[in-house]
């Protein structure tokens, strides 16, 4: 009999967000292919298995209740771990624990931004995630990364075998065009006109470069004195108090709206009824939501990393992510071409058919039986 345990933590996020969708939507298609002959899996999670979610044969879920508030991965999963090792644990979106006992440990490890950008971060954010990393490629013996690019920043940063890292790409985690009617009523809740104004979705904080497309904004509205607004949607992380101190003093200021964070299912609604999907980021590991945006029809306009290349390929506008009046003068390009909507829109949903959760699935669990 062969185990293979995985942390289930993101299961019971409340409010998923990037690396606990990827997680929850590559568990569920690992589900969805047969285990070997000998394979079971467990999942560890410090909560109860939710109602009506219905685990296949030779998958069990192991609740694994803990006290305080922090610290579950590394001391109550570490125990567990320790006093009854299963053959291969597999991380899929949080830090290894201290303590795998003698499991072969297999882990995700979805961008390594804080090294490249060491100063889009707090200090304490650098520190930890780049011990939690540096232990991860030591503690590993199989690491997949999320792109090549993130693959290439482990070996130049973390020296990191190549030969153990397995690139694996999300997919999109929204598989279906909402209908008009949906859109429409999502529109409505959020009192939004279709293709009257420019989204983004993801946390607002330097990281994202979320303040160039607020400035970028400002100088589309003196472009052109339109109705379009600016959509953000996504939590405060760091910097994210100033951006939005920036966005409340700009001359732009009553056509910029925070929405927080967006429930699943408004997201595709919000996605397919914007006039273009605004995504400046620094630095991505491999940038998900150019993936939604493209699946629900939704043309892109990205920041010039190669991550991003990669990921949405000919099916993008690419601009210099410091570059704020280039951004506006193609938001300008966008709202004034259906023509060149249109066209992105085409290739977008065929870049993003590319890519399935299906195939994800398939080659992590390559991944984990290579160990």
């Amino acid at each position: 009999m062969t185990t293979l345990g995985i942390d289930a933590s993101a299961l019971l996020k409340p409010n998923p967000t990037g690396v606990e969708n990827y997680a929850r939507f590559l568990l569920a298609s690992m589900m969805a292919e047969p285990l070997a002959e000998g394979e079971r899996v467990l999942l560890y999670a410090r909560g109860e298995q939710p109602d009506g979610f219905m685990l296949p044969n030779g998958w069990e879920w192991k609740s694994l209740p803990f006290s305080m508030s922090k610290g579950w991965t590394h001391f109550r999963l570490s125990r567990e771990l320790h006093e009854h090792s299963p053959d291969v644990f597999f991380s899929p979106a949080h830090e290894i624990p201290f303590a795998t006992g003698t499991s072969k440990v297999v882990t995700t490890i979805h961008d390594v931004a804080f090294a490249v950008h060491p100063k889009l971060y707090s200090r304490l954010q650098n520190i930890r995630q780049r011990l939690a990393v540096r232990y991860a490629v030591s503690k590993a013996s199989r690491i997949i990364a999320v792109s090549e690019v993130t693959k290439s920043d482990l070996a130049e940063y973390f020296k990191a075998s190549a030969e153990k890292i397995s690139v694996i790409h999300h997919a999109p985690t929204m598989t279906e065009k909402p209908t008009s009617e949906i859109i429409e009523a999502v529109l409505a809740k959020h009192h939004l006109e279709r293709e009257k104004y420019f989204f983004y979705l993801g946390r607002i904080e330097d990281k994202k470069n979320v303040r160039v497309i607020v400035e970028a904004f400002n100088l589309y509205k003196l472009y052109k004195m339109t109705s379009v607004k600016l959509i953000l949607a996504g939590g405060l992380s760091y910097g994210g108090a100033a951006i939005k101190t920036l966005a409340e003093s700009s001359n732009a200021s009553k056509d910029i709206v925070f929405l927080g964070y967006v429930d699943d299912a408004d997201a595709p609604g919000l996605y397919a009824g914007a006039l273009a999907f605004v995504f400046p980021s620094v630095a991505e590991g491999f940038g998900l939501p150019v993936l939604e945006a493209m699946s629900m029809g939704t043309p892109v306009l990205l920041s010039d990393i190669p991550v991003f290349h990669e990921v949405a390929g000919s099916a993008a506008i690419y601009v210099s992510s410091s570059d704020a009046r280039a951004f506006a003068e193609k938001m300008k390009e966008l709202a004034e071409s259906a023509e060149l909507r249109l066209s992105l829109r085409d290739r977008g949903l065929a870049q993003a058919e590319k890519y399935t959760w299906t195939e994800t699935a398939k080659k992590t669990w390559i991944a984990l039986r290579s160990v």
